[in-house]
């Protein structure tokens, strides 16, 4: 994909959302490991009276877009 074609006129950035992303994945859990090059978020489904979650969604992060989370630094 053409980067030109994925932004306006304007400078900002267009945003594809594929139809079988817009319906989403239903999560109870959250868990975020880090390293001092990426943060890991994984999402799952744990169920009640089970003693295993499977993760449904991964989601990596670099460093520079944590902030905007609120990740107190001693915890990051």
């Amino acid at each position: 994909m053409d980067e030109k074609n994925n932004r306006r006129n304007d400078g900002q950035l267009q945003l594809e959302l594929p139809q079988e992303v817009a319906m989403g994945e239903y999560a109870n859990f959250a868990i975020i490991t880090h390293s001092s090059s990426d943060f890991i978020v994984d999402f799952a489904r744990v169920m009640p009276g089970l003693p295993k979650a499977q993760v449904r969604s991964r989601v990596i992060l670099a460093p520079g877009i944590v902030p905007p989370f609120n990740i107190p630094k001693g915890e990051a």
